[in-house]
């Protein structure tokens, strides 16, 4: 019985994970593309043959913060539901 369970749990975390992100995008959509922009301006300058570099590499950064968030509070989540 327990193993019924498993899939249907991991779908609903992949869901909500997506629509959290959806969310988070939404609301700091601007912020991101202008830290991004920043990085890449920056990287351009030092190096203005790698100016893709410099964007792609914002963009990984951004998406590896938000990731890690992400992370953290799906494991503060587990451990509230454990503690209950």
């Amino acid at each position: 019985m327990n193993n019924e369970n498993k899939p249907q749990v991991i779908t609903i975390t992949l869901t909500g994970a997506v629509k959290d992100i959806k969310v988070f995008l939404g609301n700091h959509i601007k912020g991101i593309i202008f830290s991004t922009w920043l990085v890449g301006l920056g990287y351009s300058l030092n190096y203005p043959s790698k100016l893709l570099t410099g964007v792609v590499g914002g963009l990984l950064g951004v998406g590896l913060v938000v990731m890690a968030e992400k992370i953290n509070q799906y494991f503060k989540a587990r451990k509230v539901n454990k503690n209950n």
